[in-house]
């Protein structure tokens, strides 16, 4: 992945009538910055992700002929979301030690620094696998190809 994203959104499909309504639940988190701090050091004034008021729209594309992108789609629909009511105290408790250990919570955003993101000393030591996020892998995923088990061993979580 490239390292200077600043954002990351996964997609999590949850039904299909079969006619016209999709449901959806995606994920929106920022990449390698500080969520407190304004996310482009550059442009001053900027609240930080845990503050920020975000809106989304949905852009349809018609068919699988074309590559998807922001020119290609025949429709665009406003997204309802639903935003967590205490984004700070949530951001806040992600960085206790025993989920995952943020200690440099004060660090600003550098876009000059997007290839160095917000690290400290320990850097470079390997992380557990019990502080990675881990993916299930329904039955009906499995069952689509010859799948043997997950290619990052620890992280695709099946039921066994």
């Amino acid at each position: 992945m490239d390292p200077n994203t600043r954002f990351t959104i996964m997609t999590f499909p949850q039904s299909f009538d079969g006619d016209n309504k999709l449901l959806i639940n995606f994920l929106f988190m920022p990449r390698n910055q500080n969520p407190f701090s304004n996310p482009v050091a550059e442009v001053a004034g900027l609240p930080g992700f845990v503050d920020a008021n975000l809106s989304f729209q949905a852009k349809i594309i018609a068919g699988t002929e074309l590559f998807p992108n922001h020119l290609n789609f025949i429709k665009s629909e406003p997204l309802t979301t639903k935003i967590p009511q205490h984004k700070p105290a949530l951001f806040t408790s992600l960085a206790d030690p025993k989920h995952f250990n943020i200690d440099n919570q004060s660090a600003k955003n550098i876009h000059s620094k997007m290839n160095n993101p917000l690290r400290n000393e320990k850097a470079n030591e390997e992380r557990s696998i019990e502080k990675t996020v881990k993916k299930y892998l329904p039955i009906s995923y499995r069952q689509s190809f010859n799948f043997i088990a997950p290619v990052l061993p620890g992280n695709g979580v099946t039921d066994d």
